[in-house]
């Protein structure tokens, strides 16, 4: 927020902007469990509002289930991304980018070895997203994660070569070993609808890193949360409180600059 002059003067030099944002971390504060996430309902009347401006299109990139994102965010004038892009939600056309059928069998082994975790583990809980499996251990107590760590490190060395393990905020998730990401589905949603206009990518996460690497000098990065020196970042926002915020501002300098 307090470079807004330098983001203020890119908004003067583009016809419009694709606003791609992440959803747990950026639009809902992190919650204890994924199902207890919300959206706080002043983001989704910004997001409403973005979306309808006519120099503006707004897409949601999440590691969740697209159903379930979808279902979450609730506006209908904006794109979906779920399972880290493996599904994408193009104005009713859902494109897969991953042949789930060549995984399935493979990550239902995964999902049925990881229960035994869960009886070791208290806290643990095992999240079936189709084109995943997530492990979220979040409330598993602090005396007990050097030991699940080390657990899962050995359990995982016994995975297919066609799968593999992403780690994000309190969770390992087990994904087909497929070159395709969140950085793959902002670029083929921001080509598709609204290439010549000025990309944001906003993130919290390691998974959110690829969203910044693809649009690297040609857009607008901003990492929600404590970045590292090693993210592909230009910006960053301390809270999703301040997401409201930079909605907010986008929206009003949205209004006064960008006219039909």
């Amino acid at each position: 927020m307090n470079h807004w002059d330098v983001i203020a003067a890119r908004l003067r030099l583009t016809e419009g902007i694709f606003l791609a944002l992440d959803y747990d971390g950026v639009l809902s504060p992190i919650a204890i469990r994924p199902e207890l996430a919300r959206m706080p309902a002043r983001n989704r009347e910004l997001l409403d509002a973005l979306s309808n401006h006519p120099r503006v299109r707004v897409a949601v990139v999440s590691g969740r289930a697209l159903a379930d994102v979808r279902e979450r965010v609730g506006v209908s004038a904006i794109f979906y991304a779920g399972n880290h892009g493996a599904e994408i939600d193009l104005k009713g056309d859902t494109e897969r980018h991953i042949p789930l059928e060549r995984f399935r069998a493979a990550l239902l082994q995964a999902r049925k070895e990881l229960h035994d975790l869960i009886e070791e583990f208290p806290g643990l809980r095992l999240e079936d997203k189709g084109f995943g499996i997530a492990l979220h251990y979040r409330e598993v107590g602090d005396t007990q994660l050097p030991a699940l760590h080390a657990r899962f490190a050995v359990w995982a060395k016994s995975l297919p070569a066609d799968l593999h393990v992403t780690t994000a905020k309190m969770l390992y998730e087990i994904r087909p070993n497929m070159g395709w990401n969140k950085g793959n589905a902002v670029l083929r949603i921001w080509q598709s609808i609204a290439p010549r206009w000025l990309p944001f990518c906003l993130g919290d996460d390691k998974t959110d890193e690829d969203g910044f690497v693809a649009l690297k000098g040609r857009g607008i990065n901003i990492f929600v949360g404590t970045t590292t020196a090693d993210s592909a970042a230009d910006f960053s926002l301390d809270s999703t409180d301040q997401v409201t915020e930079f909605l907010e501002r986008l929206l009003k300098t949205v209004t006064e600059t960008l006219t039909i």
